[in-house]
């Protein structure tokens, strides 16, 4: 319950989930598809639970294209584990061979990615340099190459959750986003302790957490803007974030039967 609280806590959630931006609608479609999936992996498939996962696929599509392609590597490897009743460790190498077969499909395609991503990069880094933003940091100017897409990824997966750095604060808007920074830092921190002293994370867990890895890697790949990756990042931090509950509970728990 405490990790639930801290979740409706957070400056990304207060500022961008809960008015009347679409990323308020795009947690209902989230909420709805996993629901859904979650429904369908673990019974018999029905036209009621099929209708529900196409409503939250439209929703997601009509919002944010890029965060249901985010999802459906961790979809795919979530379903096989669960059919084939694995281990939640075994869901990483599921996951990995769906997001190589993934690109590979799509780069055979007539959808150019490694294009798209980026032209996108220059856009943004164009567009940035015109309005020059509060926010503006400097991101390394793609090539159109695989190989400086892929050497970007971790470093921009690093800024994605851990910027901006105390000494780079010099607006309300970082301060706001380092707060939140901290109490990311602190539930992961402390739930990666418990996950270690207590036990494994659960396939549900590992799912959420697979849900959100491509969608942070690409963000600050993409955006130089902090302010605008804030919002971008906003419903992958909230997975995040959701992914340790249950070490909470487990923990909460715990210590309830040990007083007994």
């Amino acid at each position: 319950m405490g990790a639930l609280v801290i979740v409706t806590l957070l400056p990304s959630y207060l500022l961008f989930q809960s008015g009347g931006l679409k990323e308020s609608v795009l947690l209902f479609g989230v909420g709805t598809l996993f629901h859904s999936i979650n429904r369908i992996s673990r019974t018999k498939i029905k036209w009621e639970g099929l209708l529900v996962a196409i409503i939250g696929c439209w929703f997601l599509i009509n919002i944010k294209p890029y965060f249901i392609a985010s999802i459906v590597p961790a979809t795919l490897a979530y379903a096989i584990a669960l059919k084939l009743k694995s281990r939640p460790i075994f869901s990483w190498a599921i996951w990995t061979l769906n997001i190589v077969s993934g690109t590979l499909i799509i780069s055979l395609s007539n959808f150019e990615l490694l294009e798209f991503i980026v032209r996108k990069q220059h856009d943004f880094l164009n567009y940035a340099a015109n309005i020059q933003p509060g926010s503006l940091i400097y991101i390394p100017r793609l090539e159109y190459t695989w190989e400086s897409v892929t050497q970007s990824l971790p470093q921009s997966f690093w800024r994605t959750i851990m910027e901006p750095m105390p000494w780079s604060i010099h607006t309300l808007s970082l301060f706001i986003m380092f707060v939140e920074n901290v109490i990311i830092l602190a539930v992961v921190s402390i739930g990666s302790f418990r996950l270690i002293k207590n036990g494994n994370l659960s396939l549900t867990s590992h799912f959420l957490i697979q849900s959100i890895i491509p969608g942070l890697c690409l963000i600050v790949l993409i955006s130089p803007v902090l302010g605008a990756a804030m919002r971008y990042r906003s419903p992958f931090i909230i997975l995040l974030l959701l992914a340790f509950v249950p070490l909470f509970i487990y923990q909460k728990a715990k210590n309830s039967h040990n007083e007994v």
